[in-house]
């Protein structure tokens, strides 16, 4: 089952999306936001990059920044990663999670 992916709030999402990332040994760029949420929680937009830096074909995958959007995307976005479905893309291809 992927249900352990899925989250129901933003806080929970991110860190199970930025625990998957250690666990992969994937380097997240985060970038925090100067506001607090609702609930005092930090925001940031998290990219995860996979693939050569200078790829010619890039994939840019975005989970969306509130909403049902963001824990839908951000849980398969966890979900890929644990997957490691962009472990192994071609020499010329670079897929960025957002």
């Amino acid at each position: 089952m992927v249900d352990h992916y899925f989250a129901r709030d933003y806080t929970t999402a991110r860190q199970k999306f930025l625990d998957v990332c250690r666990t992969h040994k994937r380097d997240v760029e985060s970038h925090i936001h100067s506001l607090r949420g609702l609930l005092g929680e930090v925001l940031a937009v998290d990219v995860v990059h996979f693939g050569a830096r200078d790829a010619t074909k890039v994939l840019i995958v975005s989970s969306g920044v509130h909403g049902l959007e963001m824990l839908a995307g951000g849980g398969v976005q966890t979900g890929l990663v644990d997957g490691q479905a962009f472990d192994n893309v071609p020499n010329d291809t670079a897929v960025v999670l957002i």
